[in-house]
């Protein structure tokens, strides 16, 4: 999926993921929507390099309100 973003997007394009923080292994979980995943921040960003992605900036935040749950972000340029 994320190489075929990358296609899509013009050679500057910028691609921001948000999803599901993990520590340990990428893990799926039930959510009200549907199946979700959890992934560790570094494992999805070398997703976004094998896609040809690099990353520009990323961003872990966990709310106090939701102790159960780590949300990240990662920008990331084509190239």
């Amino acid at each position: 999926m994320l190489a075929a973003l990358r296609r899509l997007l013009a050679a500057s394009g910028v691609l921001v993921a948000g999803f599901f923080d993990s520590h340990d292994d990428v893990a799926e979980f039930g959510h009200k929507v549907m199946a979700a995943y959890r992934w560790p921040v570094d494992a999805f960003a070398g997703q976004l390099v094998k896609a040809g992605f690099a990353e520009v900036q990323r961003l872990q935040q966990q709310f106090p309100e939701r102790p159960d749950r780590k949300y990240a972000a990662i920008a990331a340029r084509a190239v």
